[in-house]
């Protein structure tokens, strides 16, 4: 199957809904990586009480340990990122959230004007967040440990894509695999459908360091995802970005890494 052809002709029926999409007085994409450690977890825990009761009533029901802590540094990070991106004119305590039909988070109406929006994502280790402005995103970060069997592989990946699998040696099926899950998963967390997307329907077309989605009946949706490998604390983690394709900011964003020092300024600091 031709993706190139599919996707070029495409694009150039897009081409006026893009320039609709360039707005200059919008904020940049923004995304930050945090490495989750003990270093960080103390820092967090000393600012629980920036979280809503209901938010801190969710987390003691979780019983899995490790999946506490990572939920705990993402509702409290959440709420500091987003008054970092907006210059801290909202507090983190006074951010509102709920959650769409799918379960996506989202700021409650009352937020609405600030045209934000915010993805999140953690695993054992690690934690990533993406915040735009008057676009959606879609965030999904995995280490390069979390084994996919093919077994999994079957149910996830469409048969171009486990045909691909073949071109590639033992040594880096793993990697390519691990590279097709982030970006299925940030492709559905930027619509917003979790696990509701049938993945097996999704091509990706790889073109100019970026990828594509391709659905089964050759629509190509105007979203762009931006894959790349990250390090923390001497781990790699396999990490996607999903955006609007087309808007001022769609080029590959930049990648914001907080150290312990970092993290501290902005937890403790004085605004």
């Amino acid at each position: 199957m031709n993706f190139k052809r599919v996707f070029l002709r495409q694009e150039n029926n897009k081409i006026s809904e893009l320039h609709m999409a360039n707005r200059k007085d919008l904020r940049p994409m923004k995304v930050y990586v945090m490495q989750i450690n003990s270093e960080l977890l103390s820092q967090v825990k000393q600012c629980v009480m920036v979280m809503s009761v209901a938010e801190r009533q969710e987390i003691a029901l979780i019983r899995n340990h490790k999946l506490r802590e990572q939920m705990l540094v993402s509702k409290v990070m959440k709420r500091y990122l987003l008054s970092l991106y907006y210059n801290w004119e909202i507090l983190p305590e006074e951010w509102c959230f709920e959650t769409s039909i799918h379960n996506k988070p989202k700021l409650t109406d009352e937020f609405q004007k600030l045209m934000l929006n915010f993805n999140v994502s953690h695993c054992e280790g690690a934690f990533v967040m993406a915040v735009a402005q008057g676009f959606d995103v879609g965030i999904d970060i995995e280490p390069y440990t979390f084994f996919i069997d093919d077994y999994l592989a079957s149910t996830v990946f469409s048969e171009n894509e486990l045909i691909e699998l073949w071109n590639y040696s033992p040594s880096h099926k793993q990697e390519y695999l691990l590279r097709l899950w982030t970006l299925k998963e940030a492709y559905t967390k930027y619509l917003g459908l979790g696990i509701n997307l049938d993945f097996k329907s999704v091509n990706f077309f790889h073109y100019t360091n970026e990828y594509f989605p391709i659905l089964a009946n050759m629509e190509v949706p105007a979203v762009v995802i931006h894959h790349s490998k990250v390090m923390l604390s001497k781990a790699n983690y396999s990490l996607s970005i999903a955006t609007k394709r087309g808007n001022l900011f769609s080029a590959k964003p930049q990648i914001h890494h907080f150290n312990q020092l970092n993290i501290n300024q902005l937890l403790f600091a004085e605004y």
